[in-house]
Parts: structure tokens; sequence; C-alpha cells
């Protein structure tokens, strides 16, 4: 974190005007984003892309807790996540590299993925809220309404600026959730699922990328079974049908796939 502060401190004026451009460019920005703000989030983007870019990296994970606590970034990297995630790399908030990989993965298949994370059940509808802190693939967003900007603290105290985020609803269709978790014995696993995307506004009081996804088959029936066969926290999504693709690739790295 002190190299990525460094970098952030001392990037070029000229590039962050670039992508403070970009953005007013691209996305609604709210009344509350105040030009500091939005300064702060594209500095630690331009610092992670340069990293990143340097490394040859292919993705990143981050995790907003040990940033708040240890202080030395002035925010979170909600805004660069969601710009990366469009860029083609691979991410996993709160430090899962597993997802960050599986999001890695499904770029590579599908040519564009996101990281998400179940929230809570619409049993009447059959379909799960998605969402997560701040992150999300806005180049995924519906194309009939602007990706908007926005600034959230998220009940951070310890940050010194509240950092700015992206707020969308993912297009409709036909996605792949994929899950890679860790096995008790230390081994890998990829638990693989097919559904949609359901055509389903933002829910106007969540200041973050949110959707409803539905699995195929009953909501019930596929929480257990992805419950049962130890699906993680978080999740790589990509638009089309990739699970029998994702069960084919464990059987060539030898690790445990389940389709539920």
């Amino acid at each position: 974190m002190k190299l990525v502060s460094e970098i952030a401190a001392s990037a070029p004026g000229n590039e962050i005007y670039t992508q403070m451009k970009f953005d007013r460019d691209n996305f609604d920005i709210h009344s509350d984003v105040t030009p500091e703000a939005h300064e702060t989030s594209s500095r630690l983007e331009y610092s992670l892309r340069s990293l990143i870019q340097e490394r040859g990296m292919h993705g990143f994970a981050a995790h907003f807790m040990a940033i708040a606590e240890d202080g030395r970034l002035d925010t979170l990297p909600f805004l660069a996540a969601s710009k990366l995630l469009g860029e083609g790399y691979g991410y996993g908030g709160e430090g899962d590299v597993t997802s960050a990989a599986a999001v890695t993965m499904m770029n590579e298949l599908a040519g564009e993925a996101n990281f998400t994370e179940m929230f809570t059940m619409d049993f009447g509808g059959n379909s799960i809220l998605m969402s997560h802190m701040g992150e999300g693939n806005w180049k995924m967003a519906r194309k009939d309404r602007l990706v908007r900007l926005v600034v959230d603290d998220l009940g951070i105290a310890d940050l010194k600026v509240s950092p700015v985020l992206l707020r969308f609803s993912m297009e409709p269709g036909d996605v792949t959730l994929v899950s890679l978790t860790t096995l008790a014995n230390g081994k890998l696993k990829f638990i693989a699922a097919e559904g949609r995307i359901l055509d389903f506004p933002p829910v106007p009081a969540i200041n973050k990328p949110n959707y409803k996804f539905s699995p195929n088959g009953d909501l019930c029936d596929f929480l257990t079974g992805f419950s049962m066969e130890g699906g993680s926290h978080h999740q790589a999504m990509a638009y089309g049908h990739f699970a029998s693709t994702i069960e084919k690739i464990g059987r060539l790295m030898g690790i445990e796939c389940a389709i539920v």
C-alpha cells in the first residue's frame, strides 16, 4: 500500500485529467461527487493500473477493511476496480484471490466478466439480488440506462475521502455463475451454475452495482445445492453458457467441478 499511495500522489496531472474526462463523457455524474473526491479515486485508479501493467498482472484483489485500517490510501479503489474489470482484468474483493482468478478465467472464455456476490433472496421472484461493496464491470451494464458515478462513505469512518463508485444494473441475458473455492484438503473446486440476469432496474436505495440473477430451476434447490457443494462467498459471472466448459477445464487441470 505504500507503493500504491506513492504512485497515486505523484500521478501526472494530464493522466488524471484524461481519466476524469473519460468519466464525465461516459457516466452520469451525481451532484454530490466533488472534483476532489473524483480526483482522489482517479489517482488510485491510475496507480493500480500502472502497477498491474508494469508487472504484467492479469488482475488483483483488494480488501476495503485493510485499506481503511492501514490509512496510507486516501480512499477505496472501487472506481478503479469497476473500470479495470471493464478493461478485462480480473478482480476479487475482500482480498479474495481465488475469485480474482475465476474472473480472469471467465474473461478469457467469454471476453468479459464480472465479480459479484449473492446478497439476498427473492423467493417470490425465484431470484437473488447480486451486489458487492462498490465494484462491478460497467461494460456489462444495461444499455438503456446511463451508468451513474456516485460518492458514498459506505459507513466506513476511517477513510480520508469518501470513495467514488459506479451504480448500475446489468444487461438482461443468459449467464454462467462460477465459484472457485478451496476444499478442506487445500485443493481447488469449481461450482458452476447457469441462469439469467433479469430485466430489473437498479434498486433506488442501493448506491452500487446491483441486479437480479435467476438460476435455471428452483431457487431453493439451487441455493441448497450451491451450499452443499461448498460454493464460496464471491463469484465470477459472464454472459453465455459455460458450465460444460468449466467442467472440461476442471478435468484438464485436475480440479473437481460441480454443476448445480
